[in-house]
């Protein structure tokens, strides 16, 4: 009787060890999380999340998009599956052609009746939850507004020789995206045209902002929130809304299929495309995609800014061609 007792309770000891061992590892659930957006926007969301959800940490890598999708695509290759749990990338063209092959999760977040329908994916797999816009900043006491540029056509001007500065797109998405835009719009004469006038190129915003705010270069393609940033500081700079639009840079969430993670990373991504995190944006200075949801400080709404036409489809299919020829034209 009593080894049989014996027995009883050492049966219940091993459940209940296995049982805290399976709570501690459900304490302890790490989610890898990719993403192009700025570690300054992005660091945050991640915490917060953090905060909310004790049991669950956020490993984020932040890099330009193009290191980001090459990451993801050697993995890919090497693994079978993007080793992210979570991306959030600011190219669409990129996480449709994801979604296209399989690599993404469709998940029907309760979240979603609150997103623009143009911001959603159909099947579900990804979805942006909020909206840069790239404008032209400069720098104001060098320039004077009626000397600035007034569309991005101006800056192949003569006059700003030795004054523009550009994110390399071999590095940078946002600058892969703007070179595509130029080509979109202009042709490959655009980047002629600027080559001639000497730019320079850095790995990404952090070295347009110093160089510009210091006047080192007078002008060149940023963000809206990073111009927002700088002007509450009281910063020496400026911005134009080219005439033919600044360019829409949405960044879209989305589950990598075949992570060993999906409830943690269902409920990080409810928490992305939530009001709480847009609010957290929108006071970061983006445009929130909810509909419930206003522009950021002194700026008007999402639908009241001025865009330029640009075909994310085309961007994909052409980006590497012009990504080299770009690199040939400047390092002439």
């Amino acid at each position: 009787m009593q080894s049989h007792m014996s027995g009883r309770f050492f049966g219940v000891a091993v459940i209940a060890l296995l049982l805290g061992a399976v709570a501690a590892r459900a304490q302890d659930t790490e989610l890898q999380f990719y993403t192009s957006v700025p570690r300054e926007l992005s660091a945050p969301l991640a915490e917060r999340f953090t905060a909310m959800n004790s049991g669950i940490k956020v490993n984020l890598f932040e890099a330009g998009a193009e290191t980001v999708l090459g990451k993801m695509e050697l993995e890919i290759r090497s693994a079978g599956r993007i080793q992210a749990d979570v991306i959030w990338l600011e190219e669409p063209a990129a996480v449709k052609q994801f979604a296209d092959d399989g690599r993404l999760e469709p998940y029907a977040s309760s979240e979603l009746e609150n997103v623009l329908p143009i911001f959603r994916d159909p099947q579900g797999r990804f979805v942006a939850n909020q909206v840069a816009f790239v404008f032209i900043m400069y720098n104001a006491k060098k320039m004077s507004s009626d000397k600035a540029p007034k569309s991005w056509k101006d800056l192949t001007d003569s006059r700003f020789a030795k004054q523009l500065i550009f994110a390399n797109p071999r590095v940078s998405g946002t600058g892969a995206t703007v070179a595509s835009a130029m080509v979109q719009a202009y042709g490959l004469v655009y980047w002629e045209s600027i080559a001639k006038l000497k730019p320079i190129l850095v790995s990404g915003s952090e070295g347009m902002i110093s160089t510009i705010v210091q006047g080192e270069r007078l002008a060149g393609p940023i963000h809206n929130y990073t111009i927002g940033e700088l002007l509450e500081k009281k910063q020496p700079i400026a911005y134009v809304v080219p005439t033919e639009g600044g360019i829409a840079l949405p960044a879209y969430v989305a589950i990598a299929r075949g992570t060993p993670k999906l409830e943690a990373a269902k409920k990080f991504y409810d928490f992305m495309i939530s009001k709480e995190a847009a609010g957290q944006l929108v006071k970061d200075g983006m445009f929130s995609t909810r509909t419930d949801v206003p522009g950021p400080k002194g700026w008007p709404s999402i639908g009241e800014v001025k865009t330029m036409p640009f075909d994310w489809t085309q961007h994909a299919r052409a980006k590497a061609e012009i990504k080299a020829k770009f690199a040939d034209l400047m390092e002439k």
